[in-house]
């Protein structure tokens, strides 16, 4: 989210998902993307650092 921009605003880009109530492939995550937008200057909340984290263990 682009904290410029309205509370209820539109996502840049969609980089995965999360569904803790499927029994397999909980998470997606695009790591391309995913680095894209580190290395362009993003910040990850503590929560996707985990979920990356756990993902790459």
């Amino acid at each position: 989210m682009d904290s410029r921009k309205k509370r209820d605003g539109s996502a840049l880009d969609i980089l995965g998902y999360y569904d803790p109530l499927k029994s397999e492939d909980k998470v997606k995550l695009d790591t391309e993307r995913y680095n894209t937008w580190i290395q362009k200057g993003a910040k990850p909340t503590m929560a996707v650092e985990n979920l990356v984290k756990t993902l790459k263990g």
